[in-house]
């Protein structure tokens, strides 16, 4: 599957399961709740935000997580706001 692909699934899904870091950044971006399957991670921002859970590697706590994980309020865009749409219009012109 390419990248263009993994987004559109990902945008598109309830939540994702995944031990991957950019995946967990990407989720979060898309509005994607995330269950994490590692004991940590490089975006504590998405976990602090309440849009990403450790499930670590125990088969009890991925699955019951992987079920019913949910936010419990909006995302904070951590990440920005839509700098990167301004700053495209204003090297355009438009």
């Amino acid at each position: 599957m390419g990248y263009l692909e993994s987004l559109k699934i990902l945008s598109n899904a309830k939540r994702v399961m995944t031990d991957s870091g950019g995946m967990q950044k990407e989720a979060y971006i898309l509005g994607t709740p995330c269950v994490t399957l590692m004991d940590n991670t490089p975006w504590m921002e998405t976990i602090k935000d309440g849009w990403n859970v450790l499930a670590g590697t125990d088969t009890e706590s991925i699955f019951k997580l992987g079920q019913s994980f949910a936010p419990k309020r909006e995302s904070s865009q951590v990440f920005g706001q839509g700098a990167c749409e301004a700053i495209a219009k204003i090297m355009r012109g438009t």
